[in-house]
């Protein structure tokens, strides 16, 4: 539980620089957001949005949202975090002008009990101010209490004035209880507080968002960073430890599970590479095949990937299934007999890869290495050996005895005047008839023979 007054500083007070957060236990929630894996091991569950080092961005409609019961108590609590890039963007309430930092609402059927901090839109009050308030029915004609920092109630203070930037981080801290609300920006450089009519918040079960609204309105989430989330309530009871969780399976997050062929020769093949990942061959961002020596920015390679739905070579890319071929220094992939596909925790992907047996002959090794998965940093096999291939000229045919038909080859004596040598030596024939000219061997047929002793009595006659 934490609701302290808090005491405006003297003297010229700059924008805070944010911290990593520290955590002292007595929170209920104490989170970076810099990562979705955190989220999820707190039990919260992101609708939308994304992590980097900046923190939690929402999208649209997104958010985190935690469920909590009747083991918490809210009824006096306190919120703190940074926000990075939040600006007086133009808009109405419906599309970006009106966000939601956060919310804490009743989660019951008839339960509208909420606390909510928002920047208003820029048509409201006196424009991208801020309004806090806490009520017990949903009603914001009936409010428990409020924080307006609008001119007209008492503490003035808005994001337009000065402008907040995109590259600027502020501190927010906000509390709440039945005698009121106390709201602190960037240390003391802002500070108010309203008194309550006496009202808790307290419903059985509560619900709480980073980054929209309890309903998730369109277009009402900030268009920025949220990171160093604390959140104070009460423990009602002693929690029940929740258990380490179990890792996603034994051994290495990300394996490298053997390539096929794995020691071969020619002047290409379809290498078929798999790819295994605890938390499902989904979480692959991207897998890499590497034929090599050595892995090494100067030496000869032919370095192939598979990310994001393409295929990638030397800059190159193409669809799966293209009728594409893309060429490199040392070899070739073709997109048309390439593929990639998901058997259970396995990314299986071919790679139709052919080599420049003038350049890139030799023996060389077959390297792997895939990224993907949460976590500060992304996980990342590196580079493993997984077997060679030897580039050399594919063999020439044996010759055979016998012919697809299975009947004995005919020997060159054997062979049958082809009709198309009987042509050239008709066209080369002497204007005489004769074969003068004709550098070949005439071959007479019985057919012939037997015409000429039928026509030679007519011949004489003439």
């Amino acid at each position: 539980m934490r609701f302290v007054p808090l005491v405006i500083a003297l003297g010229l007070i700059l924008p805070a620089t944010a911290q990593a957060v520290v955590c002292d236990g007595s929170e209920i929630l104490c989170l970076d957001l810099t990562a979705q894996s955190q989220v999820t091991a707190a039990g919260g569950i992101v609708v939308g949005g994304s992590f980097s080092a900046a923190g939690f961005a929402p999208s649209n409609n997104g958010g985190i949202d935690f469920d909590f019961g009747p083991e918490v108590d809210f009824s006096v609590g306190s919120i703190e975090f940074d926000i990075e890039g939040l600006q007086p963007l133009d808009g109405e309430e419906l599309s970006g002008g009106k966000v939601s930092l956060f919310s804490l609402c009743g989660d019951g059927a008839d339960d509208n009990e909420y606390i909510g901090f928002q920047k208003m839109s820029p048509d409201y009050r006196d424009g991208h101010i801020f309004r806090y308030g806490m009520d017990d029915d949903g009603l914001a004609d009936n409010w428990d209490a409020v924080v307006i920092t609008g001119a007209g109630f008492g503490c003035y203070y808005s994001i337009a004035d000065p402008p907040w930037t995109a590259d600027e981080t502020h501190h927010i801290e906000a509390s709440w209880g039945p005698s009121g609300l106390e709201l602190d920006i960037d240390d003391g450089a802002f500070f108010c507080s309203k008194p309550g009519n006496g009202d808790s918040f307290d419903p059985a079960d509560k619900f709480f968002v980073v980054g929209n609204r309890c309903q998730h309105y369109a277009n009402q989430h900030p268009i920025a960073s949220i990171r160093n989330l604390r959140l104070w309530g009460t423990w009602v009871e002693e929690p029940t430890p929740t258990p380490e969780p179990e890792p996603p399976c034994d051994g290495e997050l990300i394996q490298a599970n053997g390539i096929e062929p794995a020691d071969a020769a020619g002047e290409g093949a379809v290498f078929q590479a798999r790819y295994g990942h605890c938390l499902g061959a989904e979480a692959f961002r991207v897998v890499q095949l590497m034929v090599a020596d050595e892995v090494a920015a100067d030496a000869p390679n032919v370095h192939v990937a598979w990310s994001e739905g393409a295929f990638w070579y030397e800059e190159q890319s193409c669809e799966m299934g293209s009728p594409t071929v893309l060429d490199g220094a040392w070899g070739s992939l073709d997109c048309e007999h390439s593929a990639a596909f998901y058997v259970g925790n396995e990314l299986v992907v071919d790679f139709a890869l052919g080599f420049d047996v003038a350049t890139f002959a030799g023996s060389h090794g077959l390297w792997f290495d895939a990224k993907g998965g949460p976590g500060d940093e992304e996980p990342r096999l590196g580079w493993t050996l997984v077997g060679s291939y030897t580039v050399e000229p594919e063999p020439e045919p044996e010759p055979t005895d016998d012919d697809d038909s299975g009947e004995p080859a005919l020997d060159d004596d054997d062979a049958a005047l082809d009709p198309a040598d009987a042509d050239e030596q008709v066209e080369d024939a002497a204007p005489d008839g004769s074969l003068w000219g004709c550098h070949c061997q005439a071959t007479a047929t019985p057919a012939a023979g037997l015409l000429l002793l039928l026509l030679g009595p007519l011949l004489r006659r003439r």
